[in-house]
């Protein structure tokens, strides 16, 4: 999707092989297959984009070779035009390996403690007092379309916060957080 995108803005103009890499900023190899895909999938008898210069494989194709929107493409079922249809080109992207893929993941956990802390000082300056099982309920509402917190995650936040005096536990009930400003 992210090679057609770039025809959005404009659909009529030809485009080049170096000009697509740019924009979609994907590896060359990655790139040349899904363009093969887009020009010269087997199951179809009307491509999805056209190119020149002619090449038979997608090796081939060079920086200056340009590609275009094919504007008669239309699924075909059973020998009829449809006005949408189902296509299945290749596979999802194979771009990352072990070692990337874990310092992603690492990152990805940094970014959500950080996210629930947030959420838990916004929530807690809201509110300047509120109990846990309540701020619990707050906070798993206002990230769940994030990521959806643990339990754990939570709890290590909020002893996080009360010894860097962002919030305290109430001396009356334990179960309830002061914000302190």
């Amino acid at each position: 999707m992210s090679i057609l995108f770039v025809w959005n803005s404009r659909p009529k103009e030809e485009i080049s092989l170096e000009s697509i890499r740019v924009a979609t900023q994907l590896p060359d190899a990655e790139l040349r297959r899904t363009l093969w895909s887009l020009v010269a999938l087997p199951k179809l008898k009307r491509q999805i984009l056209n190119f020149h210069p002619e090449v038979t494989t997608p090796k081939d194709f060079l920086d200056t070779t340009m590609f275009s929107i094919n504007e008669q493409f239309a699924p075909l079922k059973n020998g009829k035009i449809q006005k949408r249809g189902k296509i299945n080109l290749i596979g999802r992207l194979q771009l990352s390996t072990e070692k990337s893929s874990e310092e992603d993941s690492d990152a990805i956990i940094q970014l959500r403690i950080l996210r629930v802390q947030e959420a838990i000082v916004a929530i807690m300056k809201m509110r300047k007092r509120l109990a846990n099982a309540a701020l619990q309920t707050e906070l798993v509402e206002m990230l769940k379309n994030m990521f959806l917190p643990s339990k754990k995650l939570i709890k290590e936040q909020i002893e996080w916060l009360i010894e860097n005096r962002y919030m305290q536990r109430d001396q009356a009930d334990i179960n309830t957080f002061i914000y302190m400003a």
